[in-house]
C-alpha cells in the first residue's frame, strides 16, 4: 500500500493507524496527546502490552498510513482494548507489590487524589 501523508486531524478516537507490521488503535486524544492499543497490523491480536501514550505529533511521525476500511473491518476493536485494558489491570497490581505503601500514598497525594496527611 502507499504511504499517504497523515494530518493531526487524522489522529482521532478510533482511528487505526499501520506501521509496518504494527498497529495502533488510538483510544483518546486530549491536550494534544494521544493514547493507544498496540497490536499485529496482520493478525488483529494486541500485543498484551498496556496502552501507550505519546504527542499527537509524535504518533503522526510514526504513522505510515491509516488502515483502510478492509482493514478496520477485520479488526476486532473490542478485543484489542480490553487485552490492554487486562495487561494494565496486571501492571499496576504488580507494582503494587513491589511499591511502598508509603511511596503510593506520597504519590497519589502529589496528583491531588488523596487529601495530605494529618499530622
Amino acid at each position: 500500500m502507499s504511504q499517504t501523508k497523515l494530518f493531526a486531524k487524522d489522529i482521532q478516537k478510533e482511528a487505526f493507524l499501520i506501521r509496518g507490521w504494527e498497529a495502533r488503535l488510538v483510544t483518546d486524544v486530549t491536550k494534544g496527546v494521544a493514547t493507544y492499543c498496540k497490536f499485529s497490523a496482520e493478525t488483529g491480536e494486541p500485543y498484551g502490552q498496556t496502552p501507550g501514550a505519546c504527542t499527537v505529533k509524535t504518533l503522526l511521525g510514526w504513522a505510515e498510513r491509516l488502515a483502510s476500511p478492509d482493514e478496520v473491518a477485520g479488526y476486532d476493536q473490542e478485543m484489542i482494548i480490553e487485552s490492554s485494558r487486562l495487561a494494565s489491570e496486571k501492571w499496576v497490581a504488580g507494582m503494587q507489590n513491589i511499591l511502598s505503601s508509603e511511596f503510593l500514598s506520597g504519590e497519589l497525594e502529589r496528583r491531588g487524589i488523596l487529601p495530605a496527611r494529618m499530622s
